[in-house]
């Protein structure tokens, strides 16, 4: 199964951690990778260690990408991205995880770090809406996205039961993520204190 949660408005990387600790628990283990989100830290880098080996947290990114005084070459926020994406790959294959968490990802696909299609080939398979689902049973599996270039390797993978959810997470969630999506929550701003001139507030914004 995969949930969507995306839209302008606050709560959508909340929403995940919060279904995370209730999974947790109820004996479920979690993996999230973090796009773009990667040098400023963050309470929940802190807190994730609580749990031990049942909630592991990864940040991937290299920042904001084009605002917010980025001046890193956009090469290197997309080879992040790119990275991201394959030890998301891995982390999958594994087996470990019951639920796994790309939050940013969304964001990653609409600035143009990564590919809708890369995003696709890691984790269309766990939808229940799969538009492949009706494929040849022969054609079992999944492209790999690693190999000499994002999306070059077209070695067939073989799928696993876990994770037994996929959560995507950010703003501007591309359509073709919607139409995979089995669960979407669109967060919409009515009011926020930014509004009035203030800044991200710690241990509630992040």
């Amino acid at each position: 199964m995969i949930h969507l949660y995306t839209g302008n408005g606050k709560g959508k990387t909340t929403a995940a951690l919060g279904l995370a600790m209730r999974a947790i628990g109820d004996g479920k283990k979690v993996f999230m990778i973090q796009f773009i989100k990667g040098p400023w830290p963050s309470g929940e880098d802190k807190s994730h260690k609580a749990f031990g080996e049942n909630f592991v947290l990864v940040k991937g990114g290299k920042g904001f990408v084009g605002i917010l005084n980025d001046t890193l070459p956009r090469s290197e926020h997309e080879q992040a991205a790119r990275t991201t994406l394959e030890r998301a790959e891995i982390e999958i294959e594994t087996g470990v995880w019951d639920i796994v968490i790309l939050d940013e990802v969304n964001v990653a696909c609409d600035v143009g770090l990564i590919s809708v299609q890369d995003v696709l080939d890691v984790v269309g398979r766990f939808s229940d809406r799969h538009p492949g689902q009706d494929q040849d049973p022969s054609d079992s599996g999944h492209r790999s996205v690693r190999g000499p270039a994002l999306g070059g390797d077209q070695a067939r993978m073989t799928d696993s039961k876990k994770p037994e959810l996929v959560i995507l997470i950010g703003r501007n969630a591309p359509k073709d993520l919607y139409d995979i999506a089995d669960l979407i929550t669109d967060m919409q701003e009515v009011n926020h204190y930014y509004n009035d001139g203030q800044i991200a507030k710690q241990e509630v914004e992040f």
